[in-house]
């Protein structure tokens, strides 16, 4: 994972700045995963408007220097809630583990403003049907997102979810109750033990919007699979990219599409580490 050791960042802009945010609430997800919601200042508000799939920059102490991780919001704007991010504990990992040891209410951290590309635009809010897929902590954009789909347009969403067991499945408990909220619109696909089944991927009928985020490796050859199997079906769909925090590393829980056939890769820096 790529880190910095200093304290500034090339460009002078406001957007380019780290401003001090204080943790609103802590939110225990799974035994290695909480959330952490904070409360923007009042002056800051405007600075700090995202959208649905972007991430916030993070910079903490570590011994005589400052290390940076970029980490997806896995809230929603239109859903009235504060911003969040969901961080899940990486083995050696310095700040996942950091931010899970040391941030309660109350706490401050330097945040740099929301930055990412992993988004809905406009010309894509359409009504044709958008798939998601995602993997242990590469849900925290897709959550995001399927959030914003579900409120702010018609469209049906399906999501693919994979874990390796039912007890690391990050939201889960919100997830069962957004399928009974929007029922008819809105399809939770549970996979666990990383296994992403194939019918459950070719079996999404229609030209679809597909997103996705960072699964293991063997997730990942399932969806290139069902990707590459859809574009001799002339069901390419639409396509993203994934976001590049500004700190210098890639972001791994955002999109592993890589090319114009959208054949999916794994991005070499892990989320989070």
């Amino acid at each position: 994972m790529s880190q910095i050791e200093t304290s500034s960042l090339p460009g002078g802009d406001a957007r380019h700045q780290f401003y001090e945010l204080r943790v609103f609430d802590v939110i225990r997800e799974t035994a290695d995963a909480s959330s952490f919601v904070f409360e923007i200042p009042e002056e800051h508000e405007a600075l700090f408007r995202y959208r649905p799939g972007q991430f916030f920059t993070f910079e903490i102490p570590w011994d005589d220097f400052h290390v940076r991780r970029c980490y997806s919001l896995s809230s929603s704007p239109s859903w009235g809630e504060r911003p969040k991010v969901t961080v899940k504990r990486v083995d050696d990992g310095r700040v996942s583990n950091w931010l899970n040891d040391n941030l309660g209410q109350g706490s401050a951290l330097q945040v740099m403003p929301p930055d990412g590309r992993f988004v809905l635009h406009d010309e894509t809010r359409r009504t044709n049907p958008l798939t998601l897929f995602g993997a242990g902590s590469g849900i925290t954009p897709v959550m995001s997102i399927l959030k914003q789909a579900l409120r702010e347009t018609e469209r049906d969403v399906k999501l693919v979810y994979a874990n390796r067991d039912r007890a690391s499945v990050i939201f889960r408990a919100e997830l069962e109750a957004i399928a009974e909220q929007f029922a008819g619109r809105f399809e939770f696909v549970s996979d666990l033990f990383f296994r992403l089944r194939t019918q459950a991927l070719v079996s999404t009928a229609g030209r679809q919007h597909a997103r996705w985020c960072l699964p293991p490796k063997s997730c990942c050859d399932s969806v290139a699979a069902w990707t590459r199997r859809a574009d001799r079906d002339g069901d390419a769909g639409d396509r993203g990219r994934a976001p590049q925090c500004r700190s210098g590393c890639q972001l791994g829980s955002g999109m592993a599409a890589s090319n114009a056939r959208a054949q999916v890769t794994r991005s070499q820096l892990a989320h989070g580490r």
